[in-house]
Order: structure tokens, then C-alpha cells, then sequence
């Protein structure tokens, strides 16, 4: 069975020649700040400084070190370190994409004659559906609808 796991490993992802802090953040799924949080504890290394630009930077094998503390959950101090799963999503991320499909529909609507604004084609949207749009539902019925709604009310 063991065997098994180790053959199933994901590949490494591609690692670049050096990598900024940012970079490495990122890379293992956490904040800058977590990542000097817990460079400060011993759990991850610190990064090596260029002697021309005194900018921080990690090798590929500092994040090949790093990826290998994430995987494992051992630290460079040799203590046992939990790494939450990263959240799938906040609302106010869902909130600005929503806001941009009604601006993309708004400038559709504008392209075909209609005058309309962003307030009224959400409003049209709330009205025709209150509880949401279906899953199902695309943008181009949404327009087609629109479209009905607003000849409709003119």
C-alpha cells in the first residue's frame, strides 16, 4: 500500500531558477505574512539575499526544502506543523464577479440600442428572478430575457 501512495505522488510544480517571497507564498498556498511567521519559528528557511540587489530570494533547492516541509507537516526545527487547506472562495470575490457579468450584460444591451444602465439591468434581474439565477441559466437567455423585459416595460 505504501508503495503504492509513493508512486501516486503528484508531480513537483514547475520551479523556476529563484523565486521571490511572494512567489514562494504563493506557491505553498499561504500569506506572505504566514510564511515570515513561520520562517520566524524555524518551521520554513529563510531565503538567500542577492549581493548586487539585496533582494530576498529562494533558490530551487530552498523551494524544493519548502514544498517538501508543506507536504510532510515536519518543520526545519522538527516540530509537527498543521497547514489549513486554502478557502475555496470568499463572497466578496463572488460579489465582484457577479458585478461584472451585469456590466458585461449592460454594455451587450448598449451595443444592441437599448439604453440602459447598470442599476436598471440588476434591478431587471432581481425582478425576473428573486431568488437567483439557475445554474443552467447562460448569458445569452439572460440577454434574450432582458431584452423581452425591457420592450416590455417601455
Amino acid at each position: 500500500m505504501w508503495r503504492a501512495m509513493k508512486r501516486a505522488k503528484l508531480n513537483p510544480p514547475q520551479l523556476k531558477d529563484a523565486c521571490s517571497v511572494t512567489e514562494m507564498a504563493m506557491l505553498l498556498g499561504i500569506s506572505r505574512q504566514r510564511l515570515y511567521q513561520l520562517q520566524n519559528s524555524g518551521v520554513f528557511p529563510y531565503p538567500v539575499y542577492c549581493i548586487y540587489t539585496k533582494r530576498p530570494f529562494y533558490s530551487k533547492a530552498l523551494q524544493t526544502l519548502c514544498l517538501e516541509i508543506k507536504r510532510s507537516g515536519i518543520g526545519l526545527n522538527g516540530r509537527p506543523t498543521l497547514f489549513y487547506r486554502p478557502r475555496k472562495s470568499s463572497p466578496s470575490k463572488d460579489k465582484s464577479q457577479k458585478d461584472q457579468r451585469v456590466n458585461e450584460i449592460t454594455e451587450i444591451l448598449k451595443h444592441l440600442g437599448m439604453n440602459t444602465d447598470y442599476d436598471s439591468v440588476q434591478d431587471a434581474i432581481k425582478k425576473m428572478h428573486p431568488k437567483g439565477l439557475p445554474p443552467e441559466y447562460d448569458d445569452s437567455l439572460l440577454i434574450r430575457d432582458l431584452l423581452q423585459h425591457f420592450y416590455r416595460t417601455k
